[in-house]
This record gives C-alpha cells, sequence and structure tokens, in this order.
C-alpha cells in the first residue's frame, strides 16, 4: 500500500464530492492516512533514569525468588491441629514440586451434623489440570452429610508464602 502525504491527503479529500462512489470516498478518507511516524525526524531515546532502573531489578528479584512449598509433613501438621489421632490422607496428588493436593475424610463426631463426614482439603496455588487450581496454598474443612452431599465448610488456614495463618 502506497501511502500519500498530508497535504496529498487534504487534496484528495477536497476534490471528493458527495456524489462520488463509496469507495473512493473510503480510500481517501481511511486508507490512505499516513502511518504515525511518516515524516517524521527520530527521536532520541531518554536516558534511564537509575533510581528506576534499580527499583525494577529488585521487584525482578522478589519475583525470581524460589517460594517455599509446604511439605507433606507441615501439610499434615497444619491439619493435625483440627484432627485428633492418627491422620491418614485418602487422597494425594503430587508433582514435580511436592504435593499439591491432599484429602483427609474422617467420620464427623458432631451428633448436629447427623453422622457424616469431614474432609480437611490442602490444595497448593497453581494449576494442575483436571479442574485442580487454586489461586492461594490453603486448608479447608468441607462437612457431608450421610448421603455424602456436602452441606457447609470453612476456609481454616492459608500460607502467606512464609507461613500459615489461621482463618478466623
Amino acid at each position: 500500500m502506497v501511502y500519500c502525504s498530508c497535504k496529498e491527503r487534504e487534496l484528495l479529500r477536497s476534490k471528493i464530492s458527495v456524489t462520488d462512489s463509496p469507495i473512493l470516498r473510503a480510500k481517501a478518507l481511511f486508507f490512505y492516512p499516513p502511518p504515525p511516524c511518516y515524516n517524521k525526524p527520530m527521536e532520541k531515546m531518554p536516558t534511564p533514569n537509575v533510581e528506576k532502573v534499580e527499583e525494577i531489578k529488585k521487584v525482578e528479584n522478589i519475583e525470581n525468588k524460589a517460594e517455599h512449598i509446604p511439605s507433606k509433613e507441615e501439610v499434615l501438621g497444619v491439619i493435625g491441629k483440627y484432627i485428633e489421632g492418627d491422620i491418614k490422607p485418602s487422597r494425594e496428588l503430587s508433582d514435580e514440586n511436592g504435593v499439591y493436593l491432599i484429602e483427609v475424610t474422617i467420620p464427623d463426631q458432631d451428633p448436629a451434623n447427623m453422622g457424616g463426614t469431614v474432609e480437611y482439603l490442602y490444595i497448593r496455588k497453581g494449576e494442575y489440570g483436571n479442574n485442580i487450581a487454586s489461586l492461594t496454598t490453603e486448608v479447608h474443612v468441607v462437612y457431608y452429610d450421610t448421603d455424602g452431599i456436602p452441606c457447609g465448610g470453612d476456609q481454616k488456614d492459608i500460607f502467606n508464602g512464609e507461613e500459615w495463618k489461621e482463618v478466623k
């Protein structure tokens, strides 16, 4: 495509009348504008601000710092705050970075829940396929009735990258 200068474009626009074909009008008005850098001198690149560059490097270092991934024992310790006795995971999934999902299912001891089950679920931040994903590393509790239908739940603990915080 050939671009015309601003003067040529204005000349084209002035010669077009309302009775001219729509294609000619469209070409004159839309298809022949000069590109943004046409007939402009190259501008000198600004000198980088040293303080800004250092700030960007600090942010990149923080982002590149490897995040601590909780071990299986650490996760079972967090779940152990809520369960008395031995903890046996009913489901456990891992990848090359370690465990990303642990489910611990126990019978519900609360008579108000009519004998269902309680599931403590740990999930690590990330996407793992099979519709398993989380924006945060956390432990949840889910209550099931006797038919296995979920009837409630809460977030118990959240991992901030360094330590576990109990959700109140």
